[in-house]
């Protein structure tokens, strides 16, 4: 007997900083409430700053033109003084009285991972304040952003907010020049996601450093970038997921479902980059002999520069087509993502953390990677802190929260045991792994012991890159030592060694003619369950 299953779709969009969805508006703002204004005049001051040569602004996101794959320039300052919008191209990329040029970067995920914030002219450091709650998803009056003000010649200012909590690099009266980290991005203040508010101001009065048809002065960047409108459309992200989807949750990059029981709800997402009512949309599953399940298309009720869609589907309840599906994503019939996912009949299975020992010296400190093992297959949403060491004190960070930095208490010596579990991508709660610190002992198995500071991934030259570079890195021991490569997802993309190496300087050519364009990682990981990342960015 055929079962038959009702499929639906749903769709959601969540429109970036005050532009219109679906009749209503988000409230009027400029990045900042009063409180916030009032503590930021209250605490800057204009220095006459003379210079023969004109202030020309440089990419603060570090050279991708604002609109870099991963990050969107999605507000401009508004120049019509009047409850209607007008943005410097005559278009209406802003909201009411908002007063700086907004970039977002697609997740928590990302922030956590570390987005800097670069400096876009030289100039002295006249404003800090740091400390602020960097997670916000929606506006919330009385809020302040982490914030940094820099003075430039001729009685300009430059004004970067929304930083991550204890992320700023600079202090108030350092010099500062074009490309220094002042920090990185965040969602704090009054903030719905984490982007960064850049803003420019003249004798105390706001500016727009672009030029076009509705501003008439001179650019004031050294390289305009392009009207974000005249982009053309791109999948930005992408996901499988079983979690329920609101823009908090989106947010936080739900790990990508790999495999699903037979009758398990899932929803299939995708971040878009100027999306039109022109863009026909649609989605396909397939079952694992290649047989359509499902198919549904829909056109965008309006542009989006900025939008997020999920639609989620129910596989059936029958034992019948086990094994490799998978899900494909059109825009005006070109395929833009697939999602591959096994049906099982297993039920989700707990993710367990690996338990792992490590030395670490008398009064020291380590950082390192936690590991986990996962029967499904998929990987982590959250590591949490069940119980704190007795005699030191660990602290979890970077992306989903899989690295950790450890700080024995002065004078102790012994065994300190910190309890972590795990979270799977259905939130799924493991049970309590076990990491143990071995400090300032000198056992075998303190000896065995690779500390992070006996290896180091340098980076890679030249980044950005096309078609090669070269990535650098040391070893201060002989060991066992693998070089993996991802992309935004998390997806390997490919293995570049994994074999035994001696100490020194090492140094491995990659060659990326046949990815895409875009944001990708590069793993160096050690015998020891110690690993080291960094991003590379390839050009086309």
């Amino acid at each position: 007997m055929m079962i038959q299953t009702i499929h639906i779709l749903l769709f959601s969009v969540c429109f970036i900083f005050g532009q219109y969805h679906h009749g209503g508006s988000v409230p009027l703002s400029a990045c900042r409430d009063t409180v916030e204004e009032s503590m930021f005049n209250d605490s800057t001051f204009d220095k006459a700053l003379v210079s023969p040569n004109a202030v020309l602004f440089t990419d603060p996101m570090g050279g991708t033109g604002l609109n870099g794959f991963g990050q969107t320039l999605i507000n401009y300052v508004d120049l019509q003084p009047t409850a209607a919008v007008k943005d410097y191209n005559c278009g209406d990329v802003t909201y009411n009285g908002h007063r700086g040029t907004d970039i977002e970067i697609l997740s928590f995920y990302e922030m956590d991972e570390g987005v800097a914030v670069l400096c876009a002219a030289p100039g002295e450091v006249i404003y800090v304040h740091d400390g602020e709650f960097d997670r916000r998803t929606s506006w919330q009056n009385g809020v302040v952003a982490n914030q940094v003000t820099v003075q430039h010649t001729d009685g300009l200012q430059s004004i970067y907010l929304h930083f991550r909590k204890n992320s700023i690099r600079v202090s108030s009266g350092q010099q500062v020049q074009t490309g220094d980290t002042l920090g990185f991005i965040g969602s704090s203040g009054y903030s719905s996601n984490p982007h960064l508010h850049f803003e420019v101001k003249k004798n105390g009065n706001s500016v727009d450093p672009f030029q076009g048809p509705c501003q008439e002065n001179e650019s004031m960047w050294q390289r305009q970038p392009a009207y974000v409108t005249t982009l053309p459309f791109e999948l930005m992200d992408h996901g499988l997921t079983t979690v329920e989807l609101d823009w908090p949750t989106i947010l936080e990059k739900p790990p990508v479902k790999v495999s699903a029981y037979r009758n398990t709800l899932l929803r299939s997402w995708v971040r878009l980059r100027n999306a039109r009512t022109t863009d026909k949309f649609t989605w396909k599953i397939y079952r694992n002999d290649g047989s359509l399940f499902w198919e549904y298309s829909f056109y965008p009720s309006g542009f989006w520069s900025s939008s997020w869609w999920y639609v989620y589907f129910t596989l059936p309840e029958t034992g019948a087509n086990m094994g490799e599906w998978q899900v494909d994503i059109f825009c005006n019939d070109s395929l833009i993502a697939n999602q591959p996912f096994k049906r099982v009949n297993v039920p989700n299975q707990k993710a367990v953390l690996v338990d792992t020992n490590y030395a670490v010296q008398k009064d020291g400190q380590l950082t390192g990677t936690l590991k986990f093992h996962d029967p499904d297959g998929t990987e982590i949403f959250w590591y949490k802190i069940a119980q704190q060491p007795k005699n030191g004190t660990i602290r979890l960070f970077a992306g989903r929260n899989h690295r950790f930095n450890y700080t024995a208490n002065p004078g102790f010596n012994g065994n300190d045991t910190a309890l972590i579990y795990i979270e799977d991508d259905q939130l799924l709660k493991g049970d309590n792994g076990r990491i143990v610190f071995n400090v300032g002992k000198s056992t075998s198995i303190a000896k065995s012991i690779l500390h992070e500071n006996d290896f180091s991934l340098i980076g890679n030259y030249p980044n950005p890159f096309n078609p090669q570079t070269r990535i650098l890195y040391h070893l201060n021991r002989n060991d066992q030592v693998k070089l993996e490569v991802y992309d935004l997802s998390g997806k390997e993309i490919k293995i570049l060694f994994n074999e035994q190496q001696s100490a020194g300087e090492h140094s491995i050519v990659f060659d990326a003619s046949e990815l895409a364009a875009g944001i990708y990682f590069y793993r160096l990981s050690t015998s020891m369950h110690l690993s080291q990342t960094r991003k590379m960015l390839i050009l086309k």
